[in-house]
């Protein structure tokens, strides 16, 4: 299971307090079973299911107080409304390797490494034509991406880390 946590003032959490500073948290989990939850840190309480499809989801990430971005073992990467769980906002196909990590920039651009060893960029709102297909880890999977500065680091299963500068993803 793969995690991401958010920090929230619009989506309504219980108040139970085991913790010091666990309130207004949510814990997103990707789960193999083809589905995203989402659990109030403080209370510790399940609040949301995202049931995704028979794929294992292999990451997931808020990528707003609304909006969560789920990555699935098939190369999809599907987009849900914290408000209605019940349906999909939008999804987006980009590949025939599983989706191992995924990074919003926050800027409407999202970064994505995948078990074929594709990294890719793209843009959210204009999907079809704005995918950026990063060089260098061949076959071997990407295994987390994150961003410092002005640049995105990959990890890879080869042990190697590649830093990709974001000014290059226009």
């Amino acid at each position: 299971m793969l995690c991401s946590i958010l920090i929230s003032a619009t989506v309504p959490v219980l108040s139970a307090e085991p913790e010091c500073g666990t309130s207004d948290k949510l814990l997103l989990l990707a789960c193999e079973d083809g589905s995203a939850r989402a659990y109030d840190v403080s209370s510790r309480k399940l609040l949301l299911t995202f049931g995704i499809g028979n794929e294992p989801v292999t990451t997931a990430a808020f990528i707003s107080e609304e909006s969560v971005l789920c990555g699935c073992a098939d190369g999809d990467l599907v987009k849900f409304d914290l408000r209605k769980t019940s349906e999909c906002i939008s999804s987006y196909s980009i590949g025939a390797g599983a989706v191992y990590s995924l990074l919003y920039m926050g800027d409407g651009r999202v970064v994505t490494g995948h078990g074929d060893g594709m990294c890719t960029c793209w843009n959210l709102q204009h999907f079809s034509n704005s995918v950026v297909r990063l060089t260098g880890p061949d076959i071997d999977h990407i295994t987390a991406v994150r961003n410092a500065a002005d640049n995105v680091y990959c990890s890879c299963r080869d042990g190697n880390v590649r830093r990709y500068s974001i000014a290059d993803f226009t």
